[in-house]
């Protein structure tokens, strides 16, 4: 049998979200609709089902190509595209974001470490180069890839003749380009994660030398911004306290019974259910412990905890604080420690201590906790 030659549609549309439904810039351009909607485990992390599943769909589709990828959350999906790539080449990565972070679950690939996986498992990317990654993001990249990395703020880009220099001397293979959109300026577009400050025409600009000078394999964009109940609202971590404020004035904690209804809707179809929050998403989480169908919770510096002491966990529940956090920890935890079904664990650290993007990022506390996580899961799963 004749083995048919991939489509070579120009456009492709990969629709996890259904916000493509909701744009038409699209529309009277020939493109292919890829609808991945029905899938689950992929929004940020991507599980093995979900990955093979993607790369069955996108199969008879050349990886030399426009590909728009939905929100920053499946940003991972480059992967899948530049595994496909039988050359040698330049990835050139537009991100406010490294997505150089090791993955936070073993070997599952995420949007936050997707640039990390393709330097480690693909043989013909020869190097990449990051634009727009915010320097607080690029001192966190593992020294043993510097010498595959080259790495620009956009402050440090500077003018179109700085671009072109560099050009000249590093980039002489064919280039792929990814670009998450919240490498730009939150007065350009709105995206649903922090965001950089590089303008519309700086992009454009650089984009312009990149298609003259170079041979491109091919391009994918992500950073769309699905509904977020109702708002377009995205803060940067500068702006931790009127997120917070925002969060608790137009979401609140009784969003809870939403995320109790999806845990009680996999139940169905999956053997084990285990949820993680962090910070609100911890309170969450401690919330949904009484009354979902949950195997195990892990609760990881909910301060808010402490506003629901009346909640009986009725399946095992991690709890982990921060001693430095702004309550009495040591009371709370006393208090909590009474209850049946629950772990505490107080470590030597300030909120937000497993947030590689925050001040308070502390590596040996995310291993102590990353420790303590899988022995409650071990325990649990076994």
């Amino acid at each position: 049998m004749e083995k048919k030659a991939p489509d070579t549609t120009p456009v492709v549309l990969m629709n996890f979200t259904h916000v493509y439904e909701q744009e038409s810039f699209y529309k009277k351009e020939p493109h292919c609709w890829i609808d991945l909607t029905d899938l689950e485990g992929v929004n940020g992390y991507c599980d093995e089902n979900a990955g093979k599943a993607i790369r069955e769909r996108i199969a008879r589709l050349s990886p030399y190509g426009l590909h728009f990828i939905d929100s920053g959350n499946y940003h991972y999906v480059s992967k899948f595209w530049t595994d496909r790539i039988r050359e040698d080449f330049v990835l050139v990565l537009f991100d406010h974001h490294t997505d150089m972070q090791p993955s936070r679950f073993g070997e599952l690939l995420s949007c936050g470490s997707w640039v990390k996986d393709v330097l480690d498992e693909n043989p013909f990317v020869r190097k990449a180069v990051i634009i727009g990654a915010d320097k607080h993001y690029l001192d966190h990249i593992d020294e043993a890839y510097r010498d595959r990395l080259v790495c620009f703020t956009t402050d440090s880009l500077g003018m179109e003749k700085n671009w072109r220099a560099f050009a000249q001397a590093h980039v002489r293979l064919p280039v792929f380009i990814s670009i998450d959109k919240d490498v730009l300026s939150p007065k350009e577009e709105i995206t649903d994660w922090d965001q950089g400050n590089m303008s519309l025409a700086m992009l454009e600009g650089i984009l312009q030398i990149l298609i003259r000078r170079h041979r491109i394999l091919g391009i994918d964009i992500c950073g769309e911004c699905p509904e977020l109940l109702g708002e377009k609202r995205v803060f940067p971590y500068s702006k931790v306290q009127e997120a917070y404020d925002f969060f608790i004035n137009n979401v609140g904690f009784d969003i809870y019974k939403k995320v109790e209804k999806l845990i009680n809707d996999l139940k169905s179809e999956y053997k084990y259910v285990f949820v993680a929050g962090y910070s609100v998403g911890a309170t969450i989480a401690w919330r949904c412990s009484e009354d979902s169908f949950c195997d195990g919770i892990i609760c990881c510096y909910g301060s808010r905890i402490r506003d629901y002491m009346d909640v009986i966990p009725k399946c095992p529940t991690l709890l982990v604080f921060a001693k430095h956090d702004s309550f009495d920890v040591d009371s709370i935890s006393y208090q909590l420690s009474r209850k049946q079904n629950i772990q505490i664990e107080i470590l030597d650290a300030n909120h937000g201590f497993i947030d590689r993007y925050s001040n308070n990022y502390s590596d040996i506390q995310t291993k102590v906790f990353t420790i303590k996580e899988k022995s409650f899961l071990s325990k649990y799963l076994a």
